[in-house]
């Protein structure tokens, strides 16, 4: 990663802004940082302090140099991204609503910047406001990161999360409705002390109801220094935790298939990026808006990296998409995967 500059940015620990990120056709741009939440199973705030939140100037300038230089999207990171412009992560606190519907709205605006996508979010950053911004700029990714943890409201309340199941769904509800057929990906810890068969069952029952797109599913790992590592004696049987694993792992591969087969048929744009070990030979690989990675054959796959192709969507891989080239140019926005 290239830097222009070796000067301290402010609040954001002393790294210099970055003129290219090294290896990745899209740029992720860190603009907030830290975490006074304090859930239970998180040592993040021990690590990271308080939260701070960089200028939107600043950031601009950031993205604008990394568009110039080739990136054609940028994603927007921070520990808890929804808290950007706040002095702290606890939502009952803040006095002024988030300035992350300001940062999204700037950042979009940015010349020549084909999409901007957000890390991750909690339920009630999903406001009317920042809706209105994916509705807004067809370059905003419909594509949401909502970290569930767990579908049950007891364990919720134990992990000291800031929402409960109901209100998990209501944002989901939100979204759906403001959006086209938004993708929503989450994180979903099994195991966490205390988790019955009960609270198990309402967390398959949530992942039915939103069909996510994608899951990553993490067994419970304790921390010493959380509040949770003080529960750990109260963790299921490793055996039941890796039986819960399998059971959502298997849940994710269907409903991850329901939301991709859709697109069979359909055109979409794609960013190219450097090929995987997943990648056929004399094969290319591209990121569409949805998140969802599209295959497709290619004589010369490096010649097409960093840019932005059509592609006409015709199977399904075990994680992905296949398709081929469309022969028609692109488009700066439309329909997108």
């Amino acid at each position: 990663v290239k830097n222009n500059t070796n000067r301290s940015i402010p609040g954001i620990a002393a790294l210099p802004p970055l003129e290219t990120f090294s290896g990745h056709q899209r740029a992720f741009v860190k603009v907030q940082d830290g975490c006074d939440a304090f859930c239970t199973y998180c040592i993040i705030p021990r690590l990271r302090g308080k939260p701070r939140s960089r200028p939107i100037d600043e950031i601009l300038q950031e993205v604008r140099q990394l568009v110039a230089n080739g990136h054609k999207e940028i994603v927007l990171c921070g520990v808890f991204l929804g808290a950007y412009g706040q002095e702290t992560t606890v939502r009952s606190k803040w006095t002024e609503p988030s300035a992350l519907p300001e940062l999204l709205r700037t950042v979009a605006e940015t010349p020549g910047l084909w999409r901007v996508r957000l890390s991750s979010l909690e339920p009630g950053d999903l406001t009317e406001e920042l809706l209105k911004v994916f509705r807004d700029y067809p370059n905003v990714a419909a594509h949401l990161h909502l970290p569930l943890q767990s579908g049950s409201d007891s364990i919720l309340k134990r992990m000291n999360r800031q929402y409960d199941s109901r209100q998990f769904l209501q944002a989901v509800e939100r979204a759906r409705e403001a959006l086209d057929n938004p993708a929503i990906t989450t994180d979903i810890v099994v195991g966490f002390p205390g988790q019955t068969d009960e609270d198990f069952a309402a967390t398959v029952e949530v992942a039915r109801k939103v069909g996510f797109s994608k899951m990553h599913i993490f067994p419970f790992s304790p921390r010493e220094g959380t509040a949770a590592w003080n529960l750990r004696d109260q963790m299921p049987p490793r055996e039941v935790i890796k039986a819960r694993c399998v059971e959502l792992a298997h849940l994710g591969r269907e409903l991850a298939e329901n939301f991709r087969k859709q697109f069979i048929g359909q055109t979409i744009e794609a960013l190219v990026e450097l090929p995987n070990s997943k990648t056929p030979p004399n094969h290319a690989r591209g990121l569409t808006e949805r998140y969802i990675e599209v295959a497709f054959p290619t004589d010369k796959p490096e010649e097409l990296t960093g840019q932005v192709v059509r592609v006409k969507i015709t199977g399904m891989s075990q994680t992905g998409l296949v398709g081929i080239i469309d022969a028609l140019p692109p488009r700066a926005h439309h329909e997108a995967c």
